[in-house]
């Protein structure tokens, strides 16, 4: 297994990743022997510490990628005839033709920007579900006659932004409605080769709401354990989805388990924040593994877990300039670098925990953000 990922990894030329966040893409990329440039909407100091050209390319006081700079510091730091392939995380559901761009004369190790652009677009992503018999919650492209029970989405939202209630819809073109339901929202992290799956775990999501944003993701933990019935119908649905949409490479899929049953909410056709949770039990990383995947090399099982582990998201209670005194303890990652301008209910950073079980990582997750965030407050006084 682990064989067949290291054959397929390249030594001779850097790794272009380019993701909202690509510290854990990058980190994994280290650990699996390989050089990496990562380009991103932070630079966090830890980023830069693990030894790769790192540069922020997102546009001045968003959280969105500057195309113009992208391309260009793609050009300058990782160019095309000097470049092992490109690896996209989070960042491109909105713009999914930056990653043509990006990925121009080089090789493109994850899923293409027409099955990203098909899989964010509900119009043609429900209808798949519907085709492949997957239960998905009902969904609309205009709105209901009553706002009562629907949220209102954005095509290529991340992150729970930009979901809010039905009521509060702006009238957007971009927009479509869903029909709220209640339940765990969970999430499964996959292995894929465009014809097959494999599950890498079950994961917990979390919700940190703040005003403007109530379904604003907070973290998780993975290592949760479904009834059997159940993962085997999930398990079966990544089989038709990835065999349908072609599917390469690390890939997630978000739903709720309810009373009811369980109902696919999207799916993320890129590595998604979960890796963290599970990338410890590889020897090689799963950037590795996502490398192997994208060349058609699918393990048939995965690595024993060792332990349980998840992240919460560190939000600033008000806006603030980092100064030298805050000191992050090791359990702190996604760091900003001291002199950062952080704007109220902006990342700060994101506080990891590893317990022998998902109930055990949540307690210890919240007494660590709570800390983290007393520091802030004291901080920004």
């Amino acid at each position: 297994m682990h064989s067949l990922q290291r054959a397929a990894l390249r030594h001779d030329q850097p790794y272009l990743i380019a993701a909202a966040s690509g510290r854990p893409l990058a980190a994994s990329a280290r650990r699996g022997g390989v050089a990496a440039v990562v380009l991103d909407f932070f630079a966090d100091a830890d980023t830069a510490s693990l030894g790769f050209p790192c540069r922020s390319v997102a546009r001045p006081g968003e959280l969105r990628f500057d195309p113009e700079a992208l391309v260009s510091a793609a050009d300058q730091l990782a160019p095309a005839s000097a470049c092992a392939g490109v690896v996209c995380g989070s960042g491109f559901e909105r713009v999914p033709e930056l990653i043509s761009e990006i990925s121009a004369g080089r090789d493109l190790l994850g899923n293409t920007s027409g099955v990203v652009e098909r899989m964010k677009d509900p119009s043609r992503f429900f209808p798949l579900l519907d085709e492949l018999h997957v239960p998905h919650p009902p969904v609309s492209l205009s709105p209901p006659r009553s706002a009562e029970g629907w949220l209102v989405k954005r095509r290529g939202s991340a992150a729970g932004l930009d979901v809010v209630p039905a009521s509060r819809a702006a009238g957007r073109p971009d927009e479509y409605f869903q029909r709220y339901q209640g339940g765990r929202s969970l999430s499964a992290l996959f292995l894929a080769n465009g014809s097959r799956a494999l599950l890498l775990g079950f994961n917990e999501s979390h919700v940190r709401p703040l005003p403007g944003a109530p379904f604003l993701y907070g973290g998780g933990a993975g290592g949760i354990r479904l009834a059997a019935e159940v993962a085997n119908d999930i398990v079966e649905a990544l089989q038709r989805l990835t065999a349908a949409a072609g599917l390469v490479g690390l890939n997630g899929l978000d739903f709720i388990l309810g009373e009811e049953g369980w109902f696919v909410l999207e799916l993320n056709p890129r590595p998604t924040a979960s890796i963290e949770y599970y990338d410890a039990d590889w020897p090689s990383g799963l950037f590795a593994a996502h490398v192997a995947a994208c060349a058609g090399q699918l393990p048939t099982s995965c690595p024993a877990a060792e332990s349980c582990r998840g992240h919460a998201i560190v939000y600033a209670p008000q806006g603030f300039k980092l100064g030298p005194a805050l000191c992050f303890p090791p359990w702190c990652r996604d760091l900003p670098p001291v002199g950062s301008v952080i704007p109220r209910e902006g990342p700060v950073c994101t506080v990891h925990a590893e317990a022998p079980t998902p109930p055990a990582v949540n307690r210890l997750l919240a007494r660590r953000r709570s800390e983290i965030e007393c520091a802030l407050m004291e901080q920004a006084a």
